[in-house]
């Protein structure tokens, strides 16, 4: 095996070596872009239900009659501050 011969083997190798890297770069990225954006849903969701449950809690607070009571808008303030 002469000198051109093996430089073009070690092209090869190089070349293949550099596509596989970026292969598995990008399999990389995307994997981290879906579970960033399955915290990001899974987030969400949680908001979505923490203003549902909240929503409930008031409807349920005027049912009772309990708007009157300041301890009832106490709860309310501090429920709405904690998701700010």
């Amino acid at each position: 095996m002469n000198l051109d011969e093996l430089k073009q083997s070690w092209d090869k190798l190089s070349e293949r070596l550099e596509r596989e890297e970026l292969l598995r770069r990008e399999e990389l990225r995307m994997i981290v872009e879906h579970k960033v954006t399955s915290y990001n849903n899974r987030i969400k969701l949680n908001q979505y239900l923490g203003w549902l449950v909240l929503v409930c809690a008031v409807g349920i607070l005027f049912v009772q009659g309990i708007q009157d009571d300041p301890f009832g808008w106490i709860v309310i303030g501090t429920v709405l501050l904690m998701d700010a």
